[in-house]
């Protein structure tokens, strides 16, 4: 599953914040298209939730078009499963709109993620040197307002350490 938290720069162009991306459980593979949709828009929801607790309108947009009516149905026609994903997006919008699958580049890319195998030629140690001289990195690292928990992880042969987002208890270290 994937997704991706966008911001609307005008009217038509959106410009990423955040990425997600995360595989489905061997049960969840086993749910129906509308099941494994809806459940990866919970998973998105709760993985995006410290950017879209404060924002004014969340728009979720799926290429799966049964998706637009969940909000519509009777909730005696869905699982309890199904109820407790729908309360916690309720939450933060009934808005979901369809877009066409040609349309959903980002997040049709990040659910097919583990087929994109590319050698990791990543200079940690450099990337490392930059995190220490970066100026918001170092603000966020200060501030204890922020929604994000900055922790040191080590990657790479050597182990370097880098500071990443563990505020979401889903990260990916090699």
């Amino acid at each position: 599953m994937g997704a991706a938290l966008e911001q609307s720069t005008n009217d038509k162009d959106w410009e990423p914040l955040e990425f997600f991306s995360k595989k489905f459980l061997p049960a969840q593979i086993n749910y129906s298209t509308y099941d494994r949709e809806l459940t990866a828009i919970y998973y998105a929801i709760k993985f995006f939730r410290p950017w879209i607790e404060e924002n004014a309108e969340v728009d979720i947009r799926t290429d799966h078009k049964p998706l637009i009516y969940a909000f519509a149905q009777k909730s005696d026609k869905a699982s309890p499963r199904q109820l407790r994903q729908l309360n916690l997006i309720g939450q933060f919008t009934i808005k979901i709109s369809y877009i066409q699958g040609q349309e959903n580049i980002v997040a049709d890319s990040l659910s097919r993620i583990d087929a994109l195998r590319i050698p990791s030629i990543i200079n940690f140690e450099e990337l490392a040197k930059t995190q220490l001289e970066d100026e918001e990195l170092n603000g966020l690292l200060k501030d204890n307002q922020s929604p994000l928990k900055l922790q040191k992880l080590t990657f790479g042969p050597d182990h370097q350490a880098l500071y990443c987002n563990v505020s979401a208890h889903s990260f990916q270290q090699n």
